[in-house]
């Protein structure tokens, strides 16, 4: 995976990946790189890091998508648990296990919902206790026996559970109680690869390989796509968060963060990572 963004208050946090996990936790009100730390996998072996969400208090939880393990870190590093699955257990598609986990988002109750899966899977969308009980299973399209394709994003506001859907082309919405509420097919050559709640029940999403940001009313009536100012540009967007009146994408595959407002306007990048490695 080429990695994951997230922000809470004033601290934003840039997930990536390039066979160890590397995690960057910026100031928003100075700007400056406030700790940088890097973790890899069992013995040492190889990591990802993908879309990221940042609790309440101030945990880190990082899905690993090559250990099958979702991480909790302190914004400096330090390990305070993980979720994953049991050792000497297969990974395969069943309620309960995480297999190749791509992204994470956390609810109103503090519950940790996982999409997992390399390819079609069942129970690609689960949900977690803090403590690594299993909760919930939840169907893709509310039980209609698709399979999600997988998905690669998520994002909880207002009670709504939005889902990246990257082989359905699509995106999904959920009650946090796992019911369904509606989805939208995306154009044809448009596939989604990170989302964001907007307050409002609104969704912010990023494409692939056809870069571009797209508004989604709560009704699902279109995908308005977001103008961004004359001579801005994605090339590789993996990464979307939201916070205050801003709108954060990590873009080129996981080098840059771009900032702009929520209507498009006041577009800049706001850290290279190449400059900080």
């Amino acid at each position: 995976m080429f990695g994951g963004l997230t922000a809470r208050g004033r601290v934003l946090v840039v997930a990536d990946a390039v066979g160890h996990g590397e995690i960057y936790v910026f100031d928003l009100d100075d700007g400056r790189l406030a700790s940088h730390f890097e973790f890899s996998g069992k013995d040492g072996g190889y990591t990802d890091a993908g879309g990221v969400a940042l609790g309440e208090d101030s945990s880190l939880w990082v899905p690993d998508t090559s250990g099958h393990v979702v991480r909790r870190l302190s914004l400096f590093g330090n390990m305070a648990g993980q979720v994953g699955l049991p050792p000497g257990a297969q990974p395969r598609d069943r309620r309960g296990l995480i297999v190749s986990p791509r992204a994470v988002a956390i609810d109103s109750v503090g519950q940790l919902w996982v999409a997992c899966g390399d390819r079609p899977w069942a129970h690609g969308l689960q949900v977690f206790a803090a403590t690594g009980d299993f909760v919930l299973s939840v169907p893709a399209f509310g039980g209609r026996g698709t399979p999600y394709g997988p998905a690669l994003g998520l994002s909880i506001a207002e009670h709504r559970v939005w889902v990246a859907d990257w082989g359905n082309d699509c995106i999904q919405c959920f009650r946090e109680d796992g019911s369904f509420v509606g989805s939208f097919d995306l154009a044809l050559g448009a596939r989604p690869v990170a989302i964001a709640a907007w307050p409002g029940g609104r969704a912010v999403l990023v494409t692939k390989p056809r870069p571009a940001i797209l508004v989604f009313d709560p009704d699902f009536r279109a995908g308005v796509p977001l103008a961004l100012p004359a001579g801005d540009s994605l090339t590789g967007p993996c990464g979307l968060c939201i916070t205050g009146d801003d709108l954060f994408v990590l873009d080129r595959d996981g080098a840059r963060v771009f900032r702009c407002a929520l209507d498009g306007s006041g577009g800049e990048v706001l850290f290279d990572l190449d400059e900080w490695k």
